[in-house]
């Protein structure tokens, strides 16, 4: 869990809402720092993406995987992939129901 929360935190700090946007030049603490970064930081992106694999390697070596469907020719479909994430819901008979299953 650890991992997903540093993983997730700095994904953000790398994004262009926070790194280096112009919109927030102003905003500083009451202590007169900046709260963001007032120049581009490629190097957060790199960041991000070695805690990300870290998440996913952890992940795997505790017998996870990420959620795959593929389309009819067998590439993986990404849309889809994405909304079999959501779990089922149950019918009254019992049967697993996907409201995204065709």
């Amino acid at each position: 869990m650890c991992l997903a929360v540093r993983a997730r935190m700095l994904l953000f700090a790398a994004s262009p809402l926070v790194n280096g946007n112009e919109w927030y030049a102003g905003f500083k603490n009451y202590d007169g720092k900046f709260r963001f970064s007032q120049t581009y930081d490629p190097a957060k992106w790199k960041r991000a993406a070695d805690a990300n694999r870290e998440l996913i390697e952890a992940a795997h070596a505790a017998g996870h995987d990420l959620v795959r469907e593929y389309n009819a020719d067998g590439s993986i479909d990404p849309f889809m992939s994405c909304i079999m994430c959501f779990p089922a819901r149950r019918s009254e008979s019992g049967s697993s129901v996907h409201p995204f299953r065709l």
